[in-house]
């Protein structure tokens, strides 16, 4: 036993060395702001994190940063960041943001040791399971799928975290469902899960309700289900609880990847894929491998639901390849488990020999002739383990642990290069200066909201996404962001971001965007309270100076514009909006927005009749086209001049002063149920994503706070720490035990 767990402490110890001769450590840290796809944009809401939530007790909150406004984490996952900003406080943010986007990596041998060792697999079965996560975590047919290294360097870091947690709570809860043990750990294990990624959480859950299948003890394994989700539920309360009750008030992506079996399937996993099969086909009678075997076909499944569902299909991929990668090392463990030293070294020197031999006769590449023989001696090893006694122990699982990294290794093309690209930062690449220098710039003029044009040459600073962390480089918003799904305005800002870019994303298939215009451009950005503008393409440049826009200054390729904007978050309405009652609102606002001429006049949503609106165009039936006519067609109705003047306006406050008593002043912050006003009976949503008051009194403040949704989900969670601060106590003997309470309880009464 004793050398079986330095084995195994061998293997895990391999896996973290191999890993981190990749990641080097004088790369993660380094200071340097990290770049390269997302990830480049990711720096932004870590530092909103670090300098506004953490200091102000938060871990969700408002900011203007992106969107002309956003609930930033309300639909993200805070914990990550969160831990960021606890480790920079020992390494500084830059570093340990870039910790934190490793750590799921490093995290995944572990989890599949300990999920295997949960189970009860037999040595070697948890070591080669670890191991073998290798091949899953340097796959690289896919850059944005997540839990591989690319998707990871892209940007989906979070992910990585909580697969490996999901990889964990397999292992784990069927060791505490089978021995009715540890639900307070799956449940802490189930909130992690929930706080890092919600396709992961939705997967946690419905492999733990197969359990419910087990109709003998349906009951017992009910009961004991329940207390998982109670717990935790309740420790993600703060955070599930709002970001369900206001779906509403975010942006679907419901965009459809076209996937090919080579993506699935990538050479690299094939061989732990053939030996999955093997493991299931020759030990379906072990109730593990059951298990197992239904938790690798519940993501394909969820794959096939997703898109009518409107969630991305791809997310539910990367949990079934990691369980086949994981599953193989079942049929590998009970192959080798009784070889010894002298019988290792002779399988070794067959599989070596029949690798060279391949290589010879078929040219096949050296690493992958090694996995060849491995396979080719392991199906051999199958057909005759009954008869010879086929096993590994010391010895044989070193050997494989070693064949599987060649094997990894030898499958690795770019993601050295990718690594070195990211942690080298923003600051490390030969046209930092000139974006030091433009964005010294603009943080030296006075504030006001800022936009850019996309473009894909910004790749060579660090990622396309560079300028969206403007906020960051100049203290100054930005009108594009990362986080699309978790703001109401982004479709609106991606219609605009056409018109101004010549080589614009479109990202979001459901909602078309507009055509190059700068003329329609300037004027969508006046209205978005837009001051400074980034023009990239000579096209840009040429066509801006064609408008009103003031041409401030170039660096290089950037010329930053000052756009003739009044600068102010309040504007007083010239006439009467028009009250729209239905569920397709989004989409009559969408039409009109892309009617320039039309938007001097708001539509304000409505839930129902509301006397402030003499006209209310009720939906019945209508499609978008229809509804968006018929309120075009009402008269204008001049409802007089006023002003708003002295704005103070901070991340979650906006005060004014006005003479608009009764009369429509449109916001120019994006909606959000928390908003909250003094000076004014309500706040309303207006076309297209922004607010509408009606004034009441000369001083108006509007601020953000929580609805009864968020303080519901925050009692949850206090709560559920309250229990984990008793449960501890009770462990430790400080309190009694549930028991002994009951038992008292039952002699009291």
């Amino acid at each position: 036993m004793k050398k079986e767990l330095i084995v195994d402490a061998v293997v895990l110890i391999a896996c973290l060395i191999f890993i981190f001769s990749f990641f080097k450590p004088e790369l993660l840290l380094s200071q340097n702001l990290t770049n390269g796809g997302d990830t480049g944009s990711h720096v932004t809401p870590a530092q909103y994190m670090h300098d506004y939530l953490l200091p102000h007790g938060k871990l969700i909150g408002w900011t203007d940063w992106w969107y002309a406004g956003m609930p930033m984490f309300q639909y993200y996952f805070p914990t990550p960041f969160a831990l960021m900003s606890f480790f920079g406080l020992f390494v500084g943010l830059n570093a340990g943001f870039k910790l934190v986007t490793v750590l799921g990596t490093a995290f995944l041998p572990f989890a599949a040791y300990f999920s295997l060792r949960y189970m009860k697999f037999e040595f070697p079965v948890p070591a080669i399971g670890a191991a073998s996560t290798l091949a899953f975590l340097f796959m690289e047919a896919n850059s944005m799928w997540g839990g591989n290294i690319p998707s990871t360097l892209a940007g989906e870091f979070t992910y990585s975290i909580s697969i490996g947690l999901v990889l964990l709570y397999i292992g784990s809860l069927y060791n505490g469902i089978t021995e009715k043990k540890a639900w307070v750990r799956n449940g802490i294990i189930l909130a992690g899960i929930g706080l890092t990624h919600i396709y992961t959480l939705l997967f946690a859950g419905i492999i733990t309700l197969v359990f419910l299948a087990d109709f003998v003890k349906i009951k017992e394994n009910a009961k004991y289900i329940s207390k998982v989700f109670v717990l935790g539920g309740s420790l993600v309360g703060f955070w599930f609880v709002p970001a369900m009750a206001k779906l509403g008030w975010r942006t679907p992506l419901d965009y459809v990847f076209n996937v090919t079996v080579g993506e699935v399937l990538p050479k690299i996993l094939i061989p732990f894929i053939i030996l999955a099969a093997f493991s299931f086909l020759l030990y379906r009678k072990d109730k593990r491998v059951v298990y197992l075997g239904v938790a690798s076909i519940i993501p394909l499944l969820l794959y096939l639901a997703a898109n009518p569902l409107g969630l991305v299909d791809i997310r539910f991929v990367p949990i079934f390849q990691l369980l086949a990668v994981v599953f193989s090392s079942i049929v590998i463990g009970k192959i080798v488990s009784g070889f010894d030293f002298k019988t290792g070294a002779i399988f070794s020197a067959c599989a070596v020999a029949t690798a060279l031999l391949m290589h010879t006769i078929i040219k096949v590449q050296y690493y992958n002739s090694v996995i060849a023989a491995m396979i080719v001696i392991a199906v051999a090893g199958i057909a005759l383990n009954k008869k010879m006694n086929f096993g590994l122990k010391e010895g044989g699982a070193i050997l494989c642990v070693i064949l599987i990294v060649l094997w990894t290794a030898g499958n690795v093309t770019f993601i050295q290069s990718w690594i070195n690209w990211n942690y080298s930062g923003y600051e490390g690449k030969a046209y930092w200066p000139t974006l030091s220098n433009m964005t010294s710039f603009v943080k030296s003029l006075p504030y006001g909201r800022t936009a850019h044009e996309y473009s894909s040459t910004h790749e060579k600073f660090g990622t396309p996404r560079m300028l969206e962390n403007m906020p960051l480089f100049t203290g100054k918003s930005t009108l594009e962001g990362l986080f699309i799904e978790g703001a109401l305005t982004s479709p609106y800002m991606f219609y605009m971001q056409a018109s101004y870019s010549e080589g614009p994303t479109c990202p979001i298939p459901k909602w078309r965007c507009s055509y190059y215009s700068a003329e329609n451009a300037t004027r969508y950005l006046k209205f978005f309270n837009i001051d400074y503008f980034v023009a990239t393409s000579n096209k840009t440049k040429t066509e801006f100076r064609k408008t009103d826009a003031v041409p401030l200054k170039e660096f290089d390729e950037f010329e930053v514009f000052r756009l003739n904007n009044t600068g102010k978050y309040t504007e007083p309405q010239l006439y009467e909006p028009v009250g729209y009652i239905g569920k397709n609102w989004k989409k009559v606002t969408y039409e009109w927005f892309k009617d320039l001429d039309n938007m001097d006049r708001p539509i304000v949503v409505l839930s129902g009749p509301d006397k402030k609106f003499e006209t209310i165009i009720q939906e019945n039936g209508k499609n978008e086209t229809e509804a968006y006519r018929e309120i075009v067609s009402v008269p204008k109705k001049a409802v007089g001049t006023c002003e708003t003047k002295n704005e103070k306006f901070s991340m979650e406050e906006l005060e004014f002063d006005t003479d608009c008593i009764g009369k429509p002043v449109l916001i120019k912050i994006s909606y959000y149920p928390n908003w909250h006003v003094q000076g004014a009976d309500k706040v309303y949503l207006a076309s297209p994503s922004f607010m509408i008051i009606y004034p009441t009194q000369s001083h108006v403040k509007l601020y953000y706070s929580d609805t009864i949704y968020d303080t519901l989900g925050n009692i949850l969670s206090i709560l559920g720490l309250l229990f984990l601060v008793f449960y501890g106590l009770m462990k430790l003997g400080v309190v009694p035990d549930f028991q002994k309470i009951q038992k008292h309880f039952r002699r009291a009464f």
